[in-house]
Protein backbone atom coordinates (compact mmCIF):
# COMPACT_ATOMS: atom_id res chain seq x y z
CA UNK A 1 0.00 0.00 0.00
CA UNK A 2 1.26 3.27 -1.15
CA UNK A 3 1.92 5.66 1.81
CA UNK A 4 1.22 9.32 1.35
CA UNK A 5 4.29 10.42 2.91
CA UNK A 6 5.46 14.39 2.05
CA UNK A 7 8.64 14.57 0.25
CA UNK A 8 7.54 17.81 -2.53
CA UNK A 9 9.59 19.75 0.33
CA UNK A 10 12.77 18.45 -0.55
CA UNK A 11 12.48 17.45 -4.10
CA UNK A 12 10.87 21.55 -4.67
CA UNK A 13 14.79 22.38 -3.56
CA UNK A 14 16.14 20.51 -6.05
CA UNK A 15 14.18 21.67 -8.74
CA UNK A 16 14.47 24.97 -7.41
CA UNK A 17 18.64 24.72 -7.88
CA UNK A 18 18.18 24.11 -11.56
CA UNK A 19 14.87 25.75 -12.37
CA UNK A 20 15.36 29.33 -10.99
CA UNK A 21 17.02 30.79 -14.22
CA UNK A 22 15.22 30.96 -17.55
CA UNK A 23 18.71 30.28 -19.12
CA UNK A 24 17.80 26.59 -17.44
CA UNK A 25 15.19 25.76 -19.46
CA UNK A 26 12.31 25.77 -16.61
CA UNK A 27 9.98 28.34 -15.39
CA UNK A 28 10.50 29.29 -11.90
CA UNK A 29 7.19 29.49 -11.07
CA UNK A 30 6.28 25.81 -11.83
CA UNK A 31 4.97 23.88 -9.18
CA UNK A 32 7.94 21.44 -8.58
CA UNK A 33 7.07 18.71 -6.24
CA UNK A 34 6.71 14.99 -8.23
CA UNK A 35 8.79 16.92 -11.28
CA UNK A 36 12.36 15.75 -12.45
CA UNK A 37 12.68 13.43 -9.96
CA UNK A 38 13.32 10.36 -12.26
CA UNK A 39 9.93 8.94 -12.01
CA UNK A 40 9.57 9.46 -7.82
CA UNK A 41 6.34 9.31 -6.76
CA UNK A 42 5.33 12.55 -4.36
CA UNK A 43 3.01 13.53 -1.70
CA UNK A 44 1.33 16.79 -0.49
CA UNK A 45 4.44 17.79 1.83
CA UNK A 46 2.81 21.24 3.07
CA UNK A 47 3.42 22.09 7.24
CA UNK A 48 0.16 20.40 7.68
CA UNK A 49 1.83 17.23 6.21
CA UNK A 50 0.63 13.57 7.78
CA UNK A 51 3.67 12.97 9.48
CA UNK A 52 4.97 17.05 10.13
CA UNK A 53 2.58 17.77 12.45
CA UNK A 54 1.90 16.08 16.27
CA UNK A 55 4.96 15.84 17.70
CA UNK A 56 3.28 16.30 21.71
CA UNK A 57 0.25 15.19 23.10
CA UNK A 58 -1.84 15.28 26.10
CA UNK A 59 -1.90 11.49 26.47
CA UNK A 60 -0.01 9.98 29.05
CA UNK A 61 0.61 6.39 29.52
CA UNK A 62 -1.31 4.49 32.07
CA UNK A 63 1.20 2.57 34.36
CA UNK A 64 -0.60 0.00 36.77
CA UNK A 65 0.55 -1.42 39.58
CA UNK A 66 2.20 -4.44 37.34
CA UNK A 67 4.74 -3.81 34.63
CA UNK A 68 3.63 -5.43 31.19
CA UNK A 69 5.62 -8.22 29.89
CA UNK A 70 8.33 -7.07 27.84
CA UNK A 71 11.88 -8.10 27.46
CA UNK A 72 12.83 -6.07 24.27
CA UNK A 73 14.43 -7.58 20.92
CA UNK A 74 17.39 -9.61 21.54
CA UNK A 75 20.60 -8.10 20.21
CA UNK A 76 21.49 -9.24 16.94
CA UNK A 77 24.01 -11.83 16.31
CA UNK A 78 26.38 -9.98 13.73
CA UNK A 79 28.73 -13.05 12.75
CA UNK A 80 27.81 -14.48 9.51
CA UNK A 81 25.92 -17.82 9.78
CA UNK A 82 27.94 -21.22 8.57
CA UNK A 83 26.97 -21.28 4.72
CA UNK A 84 25.26 -17.90 4.39
CA UNK A 85 23.97 -17.48 1.38
CA UNK A 86 23.45 -13.86 1.18
CA UNK A 87 26.92 -12.49 0.07
CA UNK A 88 26.51 -15.33 -2.90
CA UNK A 89 23.06 -13.52 -3.60
CA UNK A 90 23.89 -10.25 -3.16
CA UNK A 91 27.52 -10.70 -5.67
CA UNK A 92 25.36 -11.80 -8.14
CA UNK A 93 22.54 -8.86 -7.94
CA UNK A 94 25.76 -6.61 -8.32
CA UNK A 95 26.83 -8.49 -10.95
CA UNK A 96 23.44 -8.65 -12.81
CA UNK A 97 22.58 -4.46 -12.37
CA UNK A 98 26.84 -4.04 -13.88
CA UNK A 99 25.77 -6.37 -16.84
CA UNK A 100 21.72 -5.16 -17.19
CA UNK A 101 21.94 -1.75 -16.08
CA UNK A 102 23.88 0.11 -18.88
CA UNK A 103 24.79 3.75 -16.72
CA UNK A 104 24.08 2.39 -13.35
CA UNK A 105 26.59 4.64 -11.04
CA UNK A 106 28.93 2.71 -8.76
CA UNK A 107 27.11 4.64 -5.80
CA UNK A 108 23.65 2.90 -6.94
CA UNK A 109 25.41 0.04 -7.27
CA UNK A 110 26.32 0.05 -3.79
CA UNK A 111 23.09 1.01 -2.23
CA UNK A 112 21.63 -1.30 -4.42
CA UNK A 113 23.98 -4.26 -2.22
CA UNK A 114 23.50 -2.72 0.78
CA UNK A 115 20.12 -2.88 0.77
CA UNK A 116 20.72 -6.94 -0.49
CA UNK A 117 22.58 -7.53 2.61
CA UNK A 118 20.40 -5.67 5.08
CA UNK A 119 17.02 -7.31 3.69
CA UNK A 120 18.63 -10.83 3.00
CA UNK A 121 19.72 -10.51 6.63
CA UNK A 122 16.62 -10.50 8.00
CA UNK A 123 15.18 -12.76 5.45
CA UNK A 124 17.54 -15.45 4.22
CA UNK A 125 14.87 -17.07 1.72
CA UNK A 126 15.13 -13.83 -0.13
CA UNK A 127 18.65 -15.91 -1.02
CA UNK A 128 16.68 -18.71 -3.05
CA UNK A 129 14.58 -16.30 -4.75
CA UNK A 130 17.85 -15.31 -6.23
CA UNK A 131 20.01 -18.70 -7.14
CA UNK A 132 16.30 -19.32 -8.56
CA UNK A 133 16.37 -16.61 -10.78
CA UNK A 134 15.96 -18.11 -14.60
CA UNK A 135 18.47 -14.88 -15.73
CA UNK A 136 20.00 -11.30 -14.96
CA UNK A 137 16.26 -9.51 -16.18
CA UNK A 138 15.24 -11.83 -13.27
CA UNK A 139 17.10 -10.83 -10.31
CA UNK A 140 17.08 -6.80 -11.41
CA UNK A 141 13.44 -7.42 -10.82
CA UNK A 142 13.32 -9.33 -7.83
CA UNK A 143 15.43 -6.53 -6.08
CA UNK A 144 12.90 -3.76 -7.79
CA UNK A 145 9.98 -5.51 -6.18
CA UNK A 146 11.65 -7.64 -2.85
CA UNK A 147 14.39 -6.03 -1.49
CA UNK A 148 13.93 -2.27 -1.33
CA UNK A 149 16.74 -2.22 -4.03
CA UNK A 150 16.93 1.70 -5.20
CA UNK A 151 15.22 0.80 -8.54
CA UNK A 152 12.95 3.13 -10.93
CA UNK A 153 10.10 0.90 -12.70
CA UNK A 154 13.29 -1.96 -13.21
CA UNK A 155 16.21 -1.29 -14.36
CA UNK A 156 16.34 -1.51 -17.63
CA UNK A 157 14.11 1.66 -17.81
CA UNK A 158 15.21 3.50 -14.50
CA UNK A 159 18.52 3.56 -14.32
CA UNK A 160 19.67 6.44 -16.22
CA UNK A 161 17.42 8.03 -13.04
CA UNK A 162 20.82 6.99 -10.69
CA UNK A 163 23.71 8.37 -13.26
CA UNK A 164 26.24 10.50 -11.16
CA UNK A 165 27.03 13.88 -12.87
CA UNK A 166 30.86 15.83 -12.10
CA UNK A 167 28.54 19.51 -11.90
CA UNK A 168 26.91 18.16 -9.35
CA UNK A 169 29.78 17.38 -6.88
CA UNK A 170 30.50 21.34 -8.05
CA UNK A 171 26.88 22.70 -6.88
CA UNK A 172 26.69 20.56 -3.65
CA UNK A 173 29.85 22.18 -2.48
CA UNK A 174 29.39 25.33 -3.59
CA UNK A 175 25.78 25.26 -2.11
CA UNK A 176 26.74 24.12 1.02
CA UNK A 177 29.44 26.91 1.59
CA UNK A 178 26.70 29.68 0.79
CA UNK A 179 24.27 28.09 2.99
CA UNK A 180 26.68 28.71 5.61
CA UNK A 181 26.91 32.17 5.43
CA UNK A 182 23.14 32.64 4.93
CA UNK A 183 22.62 30.03 7.94
CA UNK A 184 24.96 30.18 10.46
CA UNK A 185 23.87 26.57 11.98
CA UNK A 186 24.82 25.89 8.73
CA UNK A 187 28.58 25.57 9.67
CA UNK A 188 29.09 22.33 11.56
CA UNK A 189 27.23 20.28 8.83
CA UNK A 190 28.35 21.14 5.78
CA UNK A 191 29.37 17.55 5.21
CA UNK A 192 26.14 16.72 5.58
CA UNK A 193 24.64 19.38 3.06
CA UNK A 194 27.45 18.67 0.15
CA UNK A 195 26.42 15.20 -0.59
CA UNK A 196 22.78 15.51 -0.30
CA UNK A 197 22.76 18.63 -2.57
CA UNK A 198 24.56 16.74 -5.20
CA UNK A 199 22.23 14.39 -5.39
CA UNK A 200 19.76 16.11 -6.03
CA UNK A 201 21.07 17.97 -8.86
CA UNK A 202 21.37 14.46 -10.13
CA UNK A 203 17.96 13.56 -9.82
CA UNK A 204 17.17 17.08 -11.23
CA UNK A 205 19.52 16.14 -14.63
CA UNK A 206 18.03 12.95 -14.83
CA UNK A 207 14.50 13.83 -14.79
CA UNK A 208 15.33 15.96 -17.92
CA UNK A 209 14.33 19.77 -16.00
CA UNK A 210 18.04 20.45 -17.46
CA UNK A 211 21.24 19.57 -19.42
CA UNK A 212 24.49 19.45 -17.31
CA UNK A 213 25.69 21.09 -19.90
CA UNK A 214 23.22 24.21 -18.93
CA UNK A 215 24.40 23.62 -15.65
CA UNK A 216 28.27 23.46 -16.52
CA UNK A 217 27.58 27.01 -17.71
CA UNK A 218 26.00 28.42 -14.53
CA UNK A 219 27.93 26.54 -11.99
CA UNK A 220 31.53 26.79 -11.26
CA UNK A 221 33.29 26.81 -7.76
CA UNK A 222 33.48 30.54 -7.92
CA UNK A 223 30.13 31.10 -8.62
CA UNK A 224 28.47 34.00 -6.48
CA UNK A 225 26.18 33.19 -3.69
CA UNK A 226 23.90 35.44 -4.54
CA UNK A 227 23.45 34.68 -8.40
CA UNK A 228 20.41 33.75 -9.61
CA UNK A 229 20.63 29.78 -9.83
CA UNK A 230 22.05 29.47 -6.27
CA UNK A 231 20.68 32.85 -4.52
CA UNK A 232 16.97 31.47 -5.95
CA UNK A 233 17.61 27.58 -3.98
CA UNK A 234 18.60 30.06 -1.27
CA UNK A 235 16.07 32.31 -1.01
CA UNK A 236 13.56 29.04 -1.25
CA UNK A 237 15.23 26.83 1.41
CA UNK A 238 15.31 29.64 3.89
CA UNK A 239 12.45 32.05 3.44
CA UNK A 240 9.69 32.04 6.43
CA UNK A 241 8.06 28.22 5.23
CA UNK A 242 10.98 26.93 3.73
CA UNK A 243 12.41 23.59 4.14
CA UNK A 244 15.39 24.74 6.35
CA UNK A 245 14.22 27.78 8.30
CA UNK A 246 13.30 25.99 11.34
CA UNK A 247 16.90 24.18 11.00
CA UNK A 248 18.92 27.63 10.39
CA UNK A 249 16.94 29.11 13.60
CA UNK A 250 16.91 26.57 16.27
CA UNK A 251 19.67 24.03 15.04
CA UNK A 252 19.19 20.70 14.43
CA UNK A 253 15.64 18.98 15.60
CA UNK A 254 17.81 15.72 15.92
CA UNK A 255 21.28 14.89 16.74
CA UNK A 256 23.28 13.85 13.56
CA UNK A 257 24.46 10.48 15.35
CA UNK A 258 20.88 9.53 15.93
CA UNK A 259 20.58 10.60 12.34
CA UNK A 260 23.32 8.28 10.88
CA UNK A 261 21.85 5.71 12.80
CA UNK A 262 18.52 5.75 11.94
CA UNK A 263 19.28 6.28 8.30
CA UNK A 264 21.60 3.24 8.06
CA UNK A 265 18.06 1.13 9.15
CA UNK A 266 15.92 2.60 7.21
CA UNK A 267 17.02 4.55 4.33
CA UNK A 268 17.92 1.12 2.91
CA UNK A 269 13.85 0.65 2.58
CA UNK A 270 12.98 3.44 1.38
CA UNK A 271 11.96 2.37 -2.04
CA UNK A 272 9.90 4.56 -4.08
CA UNK A 273 6.34 3.54 -3.06
CA UNK A 274 7.10 4.61 0.48
CA UNK A 275 7.60 8.02 -1.15
CA UNK A 276 10.86 8.45 0.04
CA UNK A 277 12.78 7.32 -2.70
CA UNK A 278 15.19 10.02 -3.08
CA UNK A 279 16.49 9.58 0.74
CA UNK A 280 17.29 5.51 -0.02
CA UNK A 281 20.20 7.68 -0.48
CA UNK A 282 21.63 7.36 2.67
CA UNK A 283 23.60 11.36 2.46
CA UNK A 284 20.09 12.55 1.66
CA UNK A 285 18.17 10.48 4.55
CA UNK A 286 20.76 12.17 6.82
CA UNK A 287 19.98 15.86 5.75
CA UNK A 288 15.87 15.07 5.68
CA UNK A 289 16.49 13.94 9.03
CA UNK A 290 19.21 16.46 10.40
CA UNK A 291 18.22 19.64 8.78
CA UNK A 292 14.54 19.44 7.82
CA UNK A 293 11.05 19.16 9.88
CA UNK A 294 9.46 16.74 7.02
CA UNK A 295 9.26 13.78 9.71
CA UNK A 296 8.55 14.44 13.86
CA UNK A 297 12.07 13.80 15.73
CA UNK A 298 10.50 10.37 17.50
CA UNK A 299 10.64 8.75 13.67
CA UNK A 300 14.34 9.19 13.51
CA UNK A 301 14.92 7.96 16.88
CA UNK A 302 12.47 5.00 16.72
CA UNK A 303 14.80 4.50 13.56
CA UNK A 304 17.66 4.83 15.31
CA UNK A 305 16.44 2.33 17.62
CA UNK A 306 16.15 -0.23 15.38
CA UNK A 307 18.32 -3.69 15.71
CA UNK A 308 20.53 -4.47 12.89
CA UNK A 309 18.71 -7.39 11.65
CA UNK A 310 14.86 -5.32 11.53
CA UNK A 311 12.88 -6.14 8.45
CA UNK A 312 11.87 -3.43 6.47
CA UNK A 313 8.07 -3.56 7.53
CA UNK A 314 9.74 -2.88 11.19
CA UNK A 315 11.85 -0.03 9.27
CA UNK A 316 9.26 1.32 7.90
CA UNK A 317 6.91 1.15 10.77
CA UNK A 318 8.15 3.96 11.94
CA UNK A 319 6.93 6.21 9.16
CA UNK A 320 3.65 5.00 9.53
CA UNK A 321 2.16 6.01 13.11
CA UNK A 322 -0.80 3.51 11.70
CA UNK A 323 0.84 0.56 10.84
CA UNK A 324 2.22 -0.39 14.63
CA UNK A 325 4.05 -4.21 14.30
CA UNK A 326 2.84 -6.77 16.87
CA UNK A 327 5.60 -6.81 19.81
CA UNK A 328 7.93 -3.96 21.54
CA UNK A 329 8.09 -0.77 19.85
CA UNK A 330 11.91 1.15 19.29
CA UNK A 331 10.28 3.94 20.30
CA UNK A 332 9.00 2.87 23.78
CA UNK A 333 12.64 2.41 24.79
CA UNK A 334 13.26 5.64 24.53
CA UNK A 335 10.09 6.75 26.57
CA UNK A 336 11.19 4.53 28.72
CA UNK A 337 14.88 5.70 29.74
CA UNK A 338 13.13 9.37 29.47
CA UNK A 339 10.48 8.88 31.71
CA UNK A 340 12.61 6.96 34.22
CA UNK A 341 14.88 9.81 34.03
CA UNK A 342 12.57 12.89 35.00
CA UNK A 343 10.69 11.00 37.18
CA UNK A 344 14.07 10.61 39.43
CA UNK A 345 14.45 14.36 39.51
CA UNK A 346 10.70 14.41 41.01
CA UNK A 347 11.05 11.08 43.36
CA UNK A 348 14.47 10.42 44.48
CA UNK A 349 13.25 7.77 45.92
CA UNK A 350 13.01 5.20 42.86
CA UNK A 351 17.31 5.56 42.73
CA UNK A 352 17.31 1.97 43.93
CA UNK A 353 14.66 0.62 41.23
CA UNK A 354 15.45 2.58 37.80
CA UNK A 355 15.84 -0.79 36.06
CA UNK A 356 12.54 -1.98 37.13
CA UNK A 357 10.97 1.46 36.81
CA UNK A 358 12.46 1.54 33.00
CA UNK A 359 10.72 -2.25 31.89
CA UNK A 360 7.37 -0.70 33.81
CA UNK A 361 7.20 2.38 31.54
CA UNK A 362 8.37 0.26 28.22
CA UNK A 363 5.24 -2.14 29.37
CA UNK A 364 3.08 1.17 29.98
CA UNK A 365 4.32 2.79 26.47
CA UNK A 366 3.80 -0.70 24.05
CA UNK A 367 0.12 -0.88 25.64
CA UNK A 368 -0.69 1.93 25.01
CA UNK A 369 0.32 2.29 21.56
CA UNK A 370 -1.02 -1.20 20.46
CA UNK A 371 -4.29 0.05 22.78
CA UNK A 372 -4.75 3.34 20.67
CA UNK A 373 -2.33 2.82 17.43
CA UNK A 374 -3.08 7.15 16.46
CA UNK A 375 -1.50 7.59 19.71
CA UNK A 376 1.97 6.66 18.27
CA UNK A 377 3.20 9.55 16.91
CA UNK A 378 2.64 11.21 20.69
CA UNK A 379 5.52 8.41 22.02
CA UNK A 380 7.32 9.24 18.62
CA UNK A 381 8.02 12.91 19.45
CA UNK A 382 9.82 11.76 22.39
CA UNK A 383 13.89 12.04 21.95
CA UNK A 384 16.81 11.91 24.41
CA UNK A 385 16.72 15.20 24.81
CA UNK A 386 12.94 15.94 25.16
CA UNK A 387 12.58 18.34 28.38
CA UNK A 388 11.15 17.37 31.71
CA UNK A 389 8.79 20.07 32.02
CA UNK A 390 7.61 19.48 28.28
CA UNK A 391 3.83 19.07 28.71
CA UNK A 392 3.68 15.48 27.22
CA UNK A 393 6.61 14.39 29.22
CA UNK A 394 5.38 16.15 32.40
CA UNK A 395 2.21 14.44 31.91
CA UNK A 396 4.07 10.92 31.76
CA UNK A 397 5.66 11.60 34.80
CA UNK A 398 3.09 12.66 36.95
CA UNK A 399 1.09 9.74 36.09
CA UNK A 400 3.61 7.65 37.98
CA UNK A 401 4.45 9.96 40.60
CA UNK A 402 0.88 9.68 41.18
CA UNK A 403 0.05 6.35 40.61
CA UNK A 404 2.46 3.92 41.21
CA UNK A 405 5.39 5.64 42.61
CA UNK A 406 3.46 7.60 44.93
CA UNK A 407 4.26 6.07 47.92
CA UNK A 408 8.35 5.34 47.27
CA UNK A 409 8.05 8.96 46.58
CA UNK A 410 6.99 9.96 49.72
CA UNK A 411 8.78 7.68 51.77
CA UNK A 412 11.17 5.54 49.44
CA UNK A 413 10.83 1.70 48.81
CA UNK A 414 8.05 0.71 51.30
CA UNK A 415 9.56 -2.64 51.49
CA UNK A 416 13.38 -2.76 51.84
CA UNK A 417 15.77 -3.80 48.17
CA UNK A 418 18.20 -5.90 49.75
CA UNK A 419 16.41 -7.65 52.90
CA UNK A 420 12.60 -8.06 51.55
CA UNK A 421 12.46 -7.51 47.61
CA UNK A 422 15.75 -8.83 46.01
CA UNK A 423 15.45 -12.18 47.97
CA UNK A 424 11.80 -12.37 47.71
CA UNK A 425 11.81 -12.32 43.97
CA UNK A 426 14.73 -14.67 43.85
CA UNK A 427 12.15 -17.41 44.98
CA UNK A 428 9.11 -15.72 42.90
CA UNK A 429 9.58 -14.68 40.24
CA UNK A 430 10.54 -18.17 38.40
CA UNK A 431 7.19 -19.22 39.76
CA UNK A 432 5.23 -16.70 37.59
CA UNK A 433 3.33 -17.81 34.30
CA UNK A 434 5.37 -16.47 31.11
CA UNK A 435 1.97 -15.53 29.61
CA UNK A 436 -0.25 -12.82 31.03
CA UNK A 437 -0.13 -10.04 33.24
CA UNK A 438 2.00 -11.05 35.75
CA UNK A 439 4.20 -12.54 33.21
CA UNK A 440 6.75 -9.35 33.38
CA UNK A 441 7.48 -9.62 36.95
CA UNK A 442 9.68 -12.57 35.72
CA UNK A 443 12.44 -10.00 35.33
CA UNK A 444 13.63 -9.60 38.46
CA UNK A 445 14.26 -6.30 38.33
CA UNK A 446 10.79 -5.19 37.22
CA UNK A 447 9.53 -7.70 40.44
CA UNK A 448 11.81 -5.66 42.47
CA UNK A 449 10.55 -2.45 41.58
CA UNK A 450 6.96 -4.11 42.20
CA UNK A 451 7.99 -5.04 45.58
CA UNK A 452 9.21 -1.71 46.50
CA UNK A 453 6.10 0.04 45.60
CA UNK A 454 4.50 -1.72 48.65
CA UNK A 455 1.71 -2.86 46.30
CA UNK A 456 -2.05 -3.34 47.87
CA UNK A 457 -2.62 -6.30 45.73
CA UNK A 458 -0.07 -8.25 48.21
CA UNK A 459 -0.01 -8.23 51.39
CA UNK A 460 3.12 -7.03 53.32
CA UNK A 461 3.98 -10.47 55.12
CA UNK A 462 3.58 -12.11 51.72
CA UNK A 463 7.08 -10.53 50.70
CA UNK A 464 8.64 -12.62 53.94
CA UNK A 465 6.91 -15.38 53.23
CA UNK A 466 8.35 -15.62 49.83
CA UNK A 467 11.59 -15.54 51.15
CA UNK A 468 11.14 -18.70 53.49
CA UNK A 469 9.56 -20.37 50.50
CA UNK A 470 10.93 -24.10 49.59
CA UNK A 471 8.92 -24.62 46.48
CA UNK A 472 6.62 -22.41 43.99
CA UNK A 473 3.25 -23.99 45.56
CA UNK A 474 4.74 -23.03 48.78
CA UNK A 475 5.50 -19.25 47.41
CA UNK A 476 2.09 -19.25 45.96
CA UNK A 477 -0.06 -20.28 49.06
CA UNK A 478 1.85 -16.89 50.75
CA UNK A 479 -1.07 -14.56 49.05
CA UNK A 480 -3.86 -17.36 49.63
Amino acid sequence: MRRQVPVALILALALAACGSTDSAGADPGEDAAGQGTGGSPTADAGAGGALAGGTTGDAAPQPGGEPTADAGPPLPDLAPAPGDPCPAACARLSTCITETCGGASADFTAAADAACAHECGANPSLALQVADAADCAGVVALAGTSIGAPLVDGCPTGSDAFVHHAVCDVFGERFSTCVVERCANAAEYASTFTPAYARFCDNSINGGDFTEGQLNALISPNTPCNSPVLGGVLDSATAEDGAIRAFCDNGPAVDLQTCLDACDTVAPCLTQDTGYGIAQDPAVCAFVCLATNTLPAGVWACGAALPNDATCDTSLACLDPNAVPDGPLPECEVVAARVTACTLEQCPGIASVTEGHTLAARGACNDAIHGAPDTRPQYQAVTPDTPCDDPAMAAYVAAYVSGPDARICQDGPVNDLETVCRPACAVVAPCLPPEGDLAALRDLAACEYYCAQGPDQVPAEAWGCFIAAQSCPDAFACVQ
